[in-house]
């Protein structure tokens, strides 16, 4: 378990552009991985919030 969601961190952490191969890559280990849906989704969710959550309020966009 710990591999396949090591794997996965990593290999988002590494995604710093729009590489759909890449992207696919990540959704293909996702789809193998089914069982470790609900882990993956956290790595997503934290993933999103360090990159867009400082220009993301609770109410949405944070407008300078």
């Amino acid at each position: 378990m710990e591999s396949v969601l090591s794997e996965y961190e990593a290999s988002l952490a590494d995604l710093t552009f729009n590489s759909k191969p890449h992207i696919n890559m990540l959704t293909v280990l996702a789809e193998e991985n089914v069982s470790f849906a609900s882990d993956i989704v956290k790595i997503i969710e934290t993933r999103l919030f360090e990159v867009w959550g400082p220009m993301y309020s609770t109410n949405g966009f944070q407008v300078d």
